[in-house]
């Protein structure tokens, strides 16, 4: 989500206003969960993908472990100066 910081509780809302109507609508196959694993970046230089990536899978195994249906969050991936398939922030 461009512009997502994740350090901002606002910011957090608006995540959390997603993942609530996902959630409680119900299904004709049966109840349905959504969790989240949330990675950021701090915004200033190059951004190492390959770990913003496992680290938001991180996230996502952790909120599954947690008892599903949540958002985990991590704190911002810093910039990398080597490593990985790399995109400016």
């Amino acid at each position: 989500m461009p512009g997502l910081d994740i350090s901002q509780l606002e910011h957090r809302a608006r995540l959390a206003e997603i993942h609530l109507p996902i959630a409680a609508a119900p299904m004709s196959i049966g109840t349905v969960t959504c969790s989240f694993g949330v990675a950021g970046t701090n915004g200033a230089g190059t951004v190492d993908v390959d770990a913003l990536i496992a680290t938001a899978d991180e996230a996502l195994y952790r909120a599954k472990r947690n008892g599903r249906n949540r958002i985990e969050w991590t704190d911002a991936v810093p910039a990398s100066a080597h490593g990985g398939a790399q995109s400016r922030a």
